[in-house]
C-alpha cells in the first residue's frame, strides 16, 4: 500500500479482496474518511498496521471495515479517536481486558461496532455488557 502519496484528497478507498497483510503509506491521506479493507487472502499471515499511518488518518476516518483479515491485535487503533463505525468481524481477535478495552476506551464517538465470529465474543463472560460500559464513559 505504497502508491498513495500523491491521494491527500483521497476521501474514500477501497481495496477488499487483494492480498493487504498490513496497513501503511497512508500518511499523505488525512483527508480519508471511509476505509474498506476486508476480506485479504494473506493466508495465515496477520494483518498488522503501521502506527505513523493511523495517526495520519486519525483525525477524519470515520468508518473502518475489516472483516476478515486475520486481525488478532485491535489495540493500535486507538489512534482512530473519531471513528463510527467499526467493522471487525470474522477475525481473531481474542484478548478482552488487553486489545478490545483499551480501544473501547478511547473511541469515544464510535456508535457500531460489530465483532462477530471473533474468539473474544464467545470467550469474555458478559462480552455486550463490558463493552456497552466501556463505550458509556
Amino acid at each position: 500500500m505504497n502508491c498513495f502519496e500523491e491521494c491527500v484528497g483521497l476521501r474514500k478507498l477501497y481495496l477488499e479482496h487483494n492480498r493487504i497483510y498490513r496497513l501503511q503509506g497512508l500518511h499523505n491521506c488525512q483527508n480519508l474518511q471511509e476505509l474498506y479493507l476486508g476480506d485479504q487472502q494473506i493466508g495465515n499471515r496477520e494483518f498488522t498496521f503501521d502506527e505513523y499511518s493511523l495517526a495520519a488518518i486519525s483525525n477524519t476516518l470515520v468508518m473502518l471495515d475489516l472483516p476478515k483479515v486475520n486481525l488478532i491485535h485491535c489495540k493500535p487503533l486507538y489512534f482512530l479517536e473519531n471513528l463510527i463505525t467499526l467493522n471487525l468481524n470474522d477475525n481473531l481477535v481474542a484478548d478482552f481486558h488487553e486489545e478490545m478495552a483499551p480501544l473501547l476506551m478511547t473511541l469515544i464517538r464510535l456508535t457500531t461496532l460489530t465483532m462477530l465470529r471473533n474468539p473474544v465474543v464467545r470467550l469474555t463472560p458478559k462480552y455486550r455488557d463490558q463493552v456497552v460500559a466501556l463505550t458509556q464513559g
